[in-house]
């Protein structure tokens, strides 16, 4: 005869849910265990958050700067990329394109000078 396995049921010490299985499924405690937020445990997230936003606006800098590039070689023959720049120019304050610039004239314009003169 075939014999019905019975799960191992468990009591949440969070919600005092009877359930079986790895959560609870009402509050979502893996194996009914108790989670308090630690310290240690919000820093690491709020790092691992801020490393994330400071990627991605670095990686925002380095695809305008190269769509800039681009959009300033050719005589106009890129107009999709003088079109991207020129609406996110629009879009940006007036304070970040001038630091943008500074920056541009300072360092992007030493680094590639090739680029420049190629038009």
């Amino acid at each position: 005869m075939h014999r019905k396995i019975r799960k191992k049921r468990r009591v949440c010490k969070s919600c005092k849910t009877r359930f079986s299985g790895r959560y609870c499924p009402y509050c979502g405690a893996e194996y009914g265990q108790r989670h308090s937020l630690r310290t240690s445990g919000f820093i690491i997230v709020l790092l691992r958050f801020l490393f994330s936003v400071v990627l991605l606006a670095f990686l925002l800098f380095l695809a305008f700067a190269s769509l800039d590039y681009v959009a300033s070689v050719g005589n106009g023959s890129h107009t999709t990329a003088i079109a991207i720049v020129s609406s996110v120019k629009n879009a940006l304050p007036k304070p970040f394109l001038q630091a943008y610039l500074e920056f541009k004239l300072s360092y992007l314009d030493f680094l590639f000078p090739k680029i420049i003169h190629l038009t």
